[in-house]
């Protein structure tokens, strides 16, 4: 715990609310994740010979490397993150994936 903050107690709907919230995050940064592999996929994968593979598949791929490589961030001796850097690492680092292989996919074609 940060000196001079105290943890709130949160219940019903609020708890109820925030649950929802952070589903819906988790959703679209999967979504969001899903996009960038498909067209990194596309850029790079395929023209080495591999099969294309759509949206969905690359959601799938997505989910089954988080699901294996799923790492615990509260370990001991951590500073607590606030909620915009989970925001920045869920979406931001994704699209900014996505911008560098955009860049070298028109300097490879």
């Amino acid at each position: 715990m940060i000196m001079g903050k105290e943890k709130k107690d949160v219940s019903g709907p609020e708890l109820l609310a925030f649950v929802a919230i952070g589903m819906i995050a988790i959703y679209g940064s999967l979504l969001t994740s899903g996009l960038v592999l498909s067209n990194l996929w596309e850029w790079f994968v395929v023209p080495a010979g591999a099969p294309a593979i759509g949206f969905a598949q690359a959601t799938g791929i997505v989910i089954i490397a988080r699901l294996i490589t799923w790492q615990d961030c509260a370990k001991e001796g951590d500073a607590e993150h606030p909620g915009c850097y989970w925001f920045l690492m869920a979406y931001g680092l994704p699209i900014f994936y996505l911008g560098i292989g955009w860049a070298l996919h028109l300097l490879t074609t």
